[in-house]
């Protein structure tokens, strides 16, 4: 489609998130992680400048934890349709 700025875009295999969903390969939330790391640290960047919070009051390591973890928790209930 020209003009599409996301030509580009990649989706994760479904055999990746159904492995990780099954939490026997452990390799597949990295590479969903990878994936989705830009968008989520645009999220975390948006929301601290939305709450007028200086970016530096914040650790992006340790965000970074807590999403993983939050993450895989949302990978593990996930069913297909």
């Amino acid at each position: 489609m020209p003009g599409n700025k996301f030509n580009d875009y990649k989706h994760v295999d479904a055999v990746v998130i159904e492995a990780a969903a099954r939490c026997d390969h452990e390799p597949s939330y990295s590479i969903i992680f990878e994936r989705y790391e830009g968008y989520i640290r645009k999220l975390i960047v948006n929301q601290i400048r939305k709450n007028n919070m200086p970016l530096s009051l914040f650790s992006f390591e340790d965000l970074y934890q807590s999403i993983w973890i939050d993450m895989k928790d949302c990978v593990s209930k996930f069913r297909p349709r």
